[in-house]
């Protein structure tokens, strides 16, 4: 079993407000959690605008849950909301 972890910083444009942010980050962590199969979670302690989230995907091939992180990577990077400031990716 190979298992890989992801951590994301962002800033959300346009936030309204705490709740907003949850709302938001919520959906983002939904979509994660259905379209790459992948365990996704918000860190708290953030500003209203941005956020930091974590994610982590176990694979039974070498590199397999790298490759699935790489593209939620590229998915979070691509989002229209978001500006992507911080990401980092680790094989344990």
């Amino acid at each position: 079993m190979n298992l890989a972890t992801l951590r994301v910083e962002f800033r959300l444009r346009d936030c309204q407000g705490r709740r907003d942010r949850k709302r938001r980050l919520e959906e983002i962590i939904r979509k994660l959690r259905k379209h790459f199969n992948v365990s996704a979670a918000e860190e708290e302690g953030r500003e209203a605008d941005s956020a930091r989230l974590v994610a982590a995907a176990v694979g039974s091939l070498r590199g397999q849950a790298r490759k699935t992180l790489e593209r939620v990577a590229e998915a979070i990077a691509a989002h229209p909301d978001l500006e992507l400031s911080v990401c980092e990716l680790r094989d344990l």
